[in-house]
């Protein structure tokens, strides 16, 4: 992403091939196959756009997950009830 937002295309295009070898396919309707669409075609200014886009909605709230207790357990059920934790 530095390379564009310095506005260096080649580096840019660079960083994505070899960030797309690693992940291996990604979808075209995504930010990121928007991003590398953009930088297949040497738009530069569209790439930035999808970039600013995909992290304007990445900016919003993010879900709570409360902390869960684990069920307490005895030595009679799940995986105790199979083995003889009394030994």
């Amino acid at each position: 992403m530095a390379a564009l937002s310095a506005g260096k295309l080649g580096s840019a295009q660079a960083a994505y091939a070899n960030m797309a070898g690693t992940i291996g396919m990604i979808d075209a309707g995504s930010p990121l196959g928007q991003i590398g669409q953009a930088l297949q075609k040497g738009d530069l200014s569209a790439a930035q756009q999808a970039v600013k886009s995909w992290q304007a909605g990445r900016s919003g709230p993010r879900p709570s997950v409360a902390p869960t207790t684990p069920a307490a357990t005895s030595p009679t059920s799940g995986l105790g009830s199979l083995l003889d934790l009394t030994a």
